[in-house]
């Protein structure tokens, strides 16, 4: 008995586990749509604000790559976010205490849609500000143009990441309630059989 009352525990778990995913998914796929259309707005604002890099001179080129990277060493111990300057139609921005931080793991990034880092060690970040806040990470200030250039002429596969976990999340609400909406007792029918048995053969043993 003590074995289906263990597994009637974990059922039950589960099952509460399930019913409070029903409450928080339907957020999580919101809050996605949101980051999708966002996402489609910095790419339009991006083609109508964008500067063509090349056509700056070095000393230009230099200016923006020195005064981001120096911002995010100077920041450590701010505690507000620094805005550093608005380059092609977005805020960089530094966070409060700007500790390097590890990557996202990929189960969390599974869930709320986070980044996943691309190394193990800690990196500098900033954050890009359009309609949406974008993670970018810093590891050098001679790469710092070609990361913000990239990432910018990527954001449609931006987009598409985000629209992959908006699949997802809709994929598990729909299997959750499914799984919800099964009329199951769990192992409460076993308990119940073995204690009537149990019963039975104390009358027939004559225990009380």
């Amino acid at each position: 008995m003590d074995k289906y009352r263990i597994l009637q525990r974990d059922y039950l778990e589960d099952k509460r586990k399930k019913q409070k995913d029903l409450v928080i998914l339907p957020q999580k796929i919101a809050k996605q749509k949101e980051k999708i259309e966002n996402c489609q707005k910095d790419m339009e604002k991006y083609l109508n604000e964008k500067k063509n890099y090349e056509d700056m001179n070095y000393k230009e080129q230099k200016a923006i790559r020195e005064t981001i990277y120096k911002a995010v060493w100077a920041n450590q111990n701010n505690t507000k976010d620094t805005t550093v300057m608005t380059y092609q139609g977005f805020k960089i921005v530094v966070p409060a205490y700007m500790i390097p931080k590890m990557p996202a793991r990929r189960a969390d990034a599974e869930n709320d849609g986070a980044e996943v880092g691309s190394a193990s060690r800690s990196i500098p970040y900033i954050h890009l500000v359009g309609n949406n806040t974008y993670y970018l990470e810093i590891e050098s200030e001679s790469g710092i143009t070609k990361r913000l250039n990239n990432f910018l002429e990527g954001l449609n596969e931006q987009k598409a990441k985000y629209e992959d976990t908006l699949k997802t999340l809709e994929y598990r609400l729909q299997i959750t309630q499914e799984e919800v909406n099964k009329k199951s007792n769990g192992y409460a029918d076993e308990i119940d059989a073995l204690k009537r048995e149990l019963i039975e053969l104390n009358e027939e043993l004559g225990v009380a």
